[in-house]
């Protein structure tokens, strides 16, 4: 009886250790997987829109994510690296809602953003932008419908290079633009975010030739 007793607490502090092992290595995973989130969440958006994204910082909360030095990459063959810089992205959310049917978004707040706009043909129908668009992947049918409340921006700057004879670079500033009941029947409107900026500052012969026939591109009402 005693060597029995033995066993099973030699038995108990071996299942002790081996579960104390099995929670450092889902930690460590943890704390890995925490400290790369910005490479994969890069990645992730990188596949979702067909052009290179990269993020400095990533940090997740159960109701919030900000994104720090969000940059979307110009398709190689423009001498700008970068179509469009923002330097902290605010997104607010309620859990449930976010991972309903359909998935909500409270608010998105982009603070000091750079766009770029680099004219191929000198009148604005071959633009980076334009060849972004075409990088997209066509909307899958089976996505979610998406809803984003409010969008927020402040502080916008947009240089236009090459459009014209001469192709000096021409500069717009806004500093604030707010839209409101952004949705999508297709999944996250990445589209529809895009005219609503271009459309806004004036800026949709930039893109508009991009867009295929019946696509979702479009500009809605703006509060």
């Amino acid at each position: 009886m005693i060597h029995s007793l033995n066993y099973i607490e030699l038995g108990f502090v071996m299942t002790k250790k081996g579960f104390g092992f099995v929670i450092l290595i889902i930690l460590a995973v943890a704390a890995f997987v925490w400290l790369i989130k910005a490479p994969i969440l890069s990645s992730y958006l990188s596949g979702k829109m067909g052009v290179k994204v990269s993020a400095a910082n990533i940090s997740v909360l159960p109701s919030h994510m900000k994104i720090r030095k969000f940059k979307l990459h110009n398709p190689k063959g423009f001498k700008s690296r970068t179509a469009l810089r923002v330097d902290e992205i605010h997104v607010s959310y309620t859990w449930s809602e976010l991972t309903g049917d359909p998935n909500v978004i409270d608010e998105i707040v982009l603070d000091n953003v750079f766009l770029d706009i680099e004219v191929k043909d000198g009148i604005g129908k071959v633009s980076n932008w334009s060849e972004i668009i075409s990088k997209m992947p066509s909307p899958n049918g089976k996505a979610n419908r998406f809803i984003i409340k409010k969008l927020i921006i402040n502080n916008l700057k947009v240089e236009i290079s090459g459009l014209g004879a001469e192709g000096a670079t021409q500069t717009k500033t806004v500093a604030r633009m707010e839209f409101t009941d952004i949705d999508s029947e297709k999944g996250f409107p990445t589209q529809q975010l895009i005219a609503q900026i271009f459309g806004k500052v004036g800026l949709m012969q930039f893109i508009e030739h991009a867009i295929p026939a019946g696509g979702v591109l479009k500009v809605l009402p703006f509060g």
